[in-house]
């Protein structure tokens, strides 16, 4: 690809979105997933309701300190 020649446009990402939003128009997602919790996500797939989840991975209350060297020192 030549720097500069690809656009957002003409991407992939359209597509994907396309996709997406024809899996929406199906009932593919919950009714209001902004209320969903993560154990009924888990609850969903688990019983088959669902065929995966997207979930944020927020489980570490504080950021781990890196090693000595990964300090640049």
């Amino acid at each position: 690809m030549e720097l500069g020649k690809e656009t957002f446009a003409n991407s992939g990402w359209r597509t994907a979105l396309r996709k997406y939003m024809e899996m929406d128009e199906r009932g593919c997602f919950n009714a209001d997933p902004l209320d969903t919790t993560y154990e009924e996500t888990l609850d969903q797939v688990a019983t088959g309701r669902a065929v995966g989840v997207v979930q944020v991975a927020s489980v570490l209350s504080e950021p781990l300190p890196l090693p000595p060297s990964c300090h640049g020192r």
